[in-house]
């Protein structure tokens, strides 16, 4: 735990971390099949975050498998975990990816803090593996440790998302300050403008040319100052 406890704080990607850890699990355990997989409780999904053994070349892109078509699906919604040495001759472990990998032998957690299930670990195998009650003790303490690192990422990145949008409000209300004073100066300015053209028309017959052209100024004047 401690090892996984280092690779967490190490400055990555979620997902990165995440097949760091699953890799170190297949080869402290000698299961050659290990996930992870997030559980979306809303639309009944389960999510594969990062895995070994399970897809060809591993792709990065994370798959989105429907909770009743996987085991770790029935994990998820149940809370409780499943030991199998024997799933090829079990009917209800007939799923398509268990048969896609011939495995014969698993171990699926909950990773759950307090009643929220979080996710699965899962570890498998397609030989017949018998697990201890230490080891599994340990496997079950890190999917624990698990589920409390995807709470804290989860966290952050629900914080990052706050400090974004706090501070774009933050220039949204900048600018709108900024904004407000140009339109003070502004009115300002037209108001100088506007009282040096009524004093003079007001020194001019009415029927002059210049009186005129000084009433279409400031009509003008009175345009700006409306939009502003």
């Amino acid at each position: 735990l401690n090892a996984f406890s280092t690779l967490a704080l190490v400055n990555k990607p979620f997902e990165e971390i995440a097949h760091d850890i699953v890799s170190n699990v297949s080869a402290i355990t000698g299961y050659p099949i290990v996930a992870i997989e997030l559980y979306d409780e809303q639309n009944q999904l389960m999510e594969f975050v990062a895995s070994v053994g399970v897809f060809p070349g591993e792709s990065a892109s994370i798959l989105k498998v429907p909770v009743e078509e996987t085991l770790s699906g029935v994990v998820a919604r149940t809370g409780a975990p499943v030991f199998e040495t024997d799933a090829m001759t079990r009917e209800e472990y007939r799923y398509e990816i268990l048969r896609q990998l011939a495995v014969q032998s698993f171990i699926c957690l909950p990773m759950k803090i307090e009643n929220r299930i979080l996710g699965t670990l899962t570890l498998a195998s397609p030989e017949t593996v018998n697990s201890d009650d230490i080891q599994i003790a340990l496997i079950n303490s890190l999917a624990n440790y698990l589920a409390l690192f995807v709470e804290k990422k989860r966290n952050e990145k629900e914080r990052d998302k706050l400090q974004t949008q706090l501070i774009q409000s933050q220039k949204m209300e900048a600018i709108g300050t900024l904004a407000g004073g140009i339109a003070h100066d502004f009115n300002n300015i037209l108001g100088a403008i506007l009282g040096h053209n009524e004093m003079a028309r007001d020194a001019l017959p009415l029927n002059s040319t210049i009186a005129k052209d000084l009433d279409k100024s400031i009509s003008a004047i009175h345009r700006a100052a409306a939009l502003v």
